[in-house]
């Protein structure tokens, strides 16, 4: 299971486009960080990695922004780019070449 928290302040831009930004904590239990970031002993054989169990807690922390435009009364569009900090208990992660995490998305809506 993960959850994230999080604050966003909308700003109108103008009667079509809203802006968004603020910052969000993901926290993740036992089983989602052991999938993405533990190495299992079996795993740890087959790929020369060190044996890494890594327990529930704070994932990562960071901000995110985005633009949502009203293209007509039903349709929409949003892009989202957000950054985020690995915590320090995943910096030991063997799997874990960049704490920096980088993302964005853009999604399209339709309303009935």
């Amino acid at each position: 299971m993960v959850g994230d928290v999080g604050l966003m302040y909308s700003i109108p831009l103008s009667s079509s486009l809203i802006g968004s930004f603020g910052p969000k904590v993901t926290w993740a239990d036992d089983k989602y960080m052991q999938s993405y970031f533990g190495v299992s002993s079996a795993q740890a054989t087959r790929s020369g990695l060190p044996q890494h169990d890594a327990s529930a807690g704070v994932k990562s922390y960071g901000v995110t922004a985005s633009l949502s435009y009203a293209v007509s009364d039903n349709w929409g569009v949003t892009g989202t780019i957000g950054y985020a900090h690995l915590a320090d208990g995943l910096a030991n992660s063997p799997v874990v070449q960049d704490r920096q995490q980088i993302m964005s998305a853009i999604f399209i809506a339709y309303q009935f």
